[in-house]
């Protein structure tokens, strides 16, 4: 279902994007795209399809698992080799592209940062030369002799072998329990800020303040704007989507790490779960899409960071 979801919003996105491209070639009269369009070419826009892009890559790991169910076992293979790789690889990315969007929506609401649109492309580029960096240092530089092949059979499918313990935290784990902290500490101060009940001087941002309001979105008045308010709102359900996904493989997974007798079927129950992700993040982008970033209505500050995307 994953897999289906990513590819179906994903196709959707690029077909979507070249119908409304060549209406605006052929008419350029229409100079004001719909407000899914807009968001589909803002960097966050551009995040959340790098998210499903990740998504994808995890669902196709997820994929080769049929091989072990037609033979009813897991062993060494080329295929267990290619399952590890990308399941190490959608991991880290999904991860990492979360991370990124709780980073970009805190420096938009929160810090009103005027990011220049170089940043995304940075970004982008950055973030994927580093999932590939790590994809590639395990088996071209970390793996030996006498510890095995880098990639191997790790409980009910291929992942990184048991015999690096070490690398399965650094390489993976953590990834994903920094973006699961960050997200909830990053997002908890929007939410705030959104509410009035955390407030920031317009010359430093370090420099806070704390109030009990009864009439939430209303204290802050460059927040009163509503369009500002949908940006915030609708990205805040990205890392609750995230954490609560990732909470039950991530206690399955070290539980084990540590000795523990894990059920099959809680494993199971746990990786359907997580493997969910695909489908809440094509459902989710098909709630946030519409949220109109690049209106007129948008204050000069925060409109400035989306006028290099349309």
């Amino acid at each position: 279902l994953s897999l289906v979801s990513a590819t179906g919003t994903l196709l959707a996105i690029f077909l979507t994007s070249a119908r409304r491209t060549s209406s605006n070639d052929t008419n350029r009269s229409a100079s004001t795209s719909t407000s899914s369009n807009s968001f589909t070419r803002s960097p966050l826009g551009g995040y959340i399809i790098s998210l499903l892009f990740a998504e994808l890559i995890q669902s196709a790991a997820s994929l080769l698992s049929i091989k072990w169910l037609v033979h009813r076992g897991v062993f060494p293979s080329s295929v267990c080799s290619i399952q590890g790789a990308l399941k190490n690889a959608g991991n880290v990315s999904t991860a990492l592209w979360s991370l990124v969007i709780a980073s970009y929506t805190f420096s938009l609401i929160f810090l009103k940062l005027r990011i220049p649109y170089w940043v995304f492309w940075t970004t982008i580029l950055g973030g994927w030369g580093l999932v590939g960096f790590i994809v590639l240092l395990g088996p071209t530089a970390i793996q030996t002799v006498a510890k095995g092949p880098f990639w191997g059979v790790s409980g009910y499918w291929c992942w990184i072998a048991p015999a690096y313990p070490v690398e399965q935290f650094t390489m993976e784990y953590l990834f994903m329990l920094v973006t699961a902290v960050s997200s909830l500490i990053l997002y908890t101060l929007i939410f705030l800020h959104l509410r009035g009940n955390i407030l920031h001087s317009s010359q430093s941002w370090c420099r806070l303040s704390f109030h009990r309001t009864s009439s939430p979105w209303a204290r802050n008045t460059s927040l009163a704007d509503p369009q500002i308010e949908k940006v915030g709102k609708s990205m805040l359900l990205y890392p609750l989507c995230y954490v609560a996904l990732v909470l039950p493989i991530a206690i399955c997974r070290w539980s084990a790490s540590f000795g523990a007798a894990v059920p099959f079927q809680w494993t199971i129950a746990a990786d359907f779960v997580f493997l969910s992700s695909g489908v809440v993040n094509a459902l989710l982008y098909c709630l946030t899409r519409r949220v109109p970033v690049s209106a007129p209505r948008l204050p000069s500050r925060l409109a400035s960071n989306w006028k290099g995307s349309n």
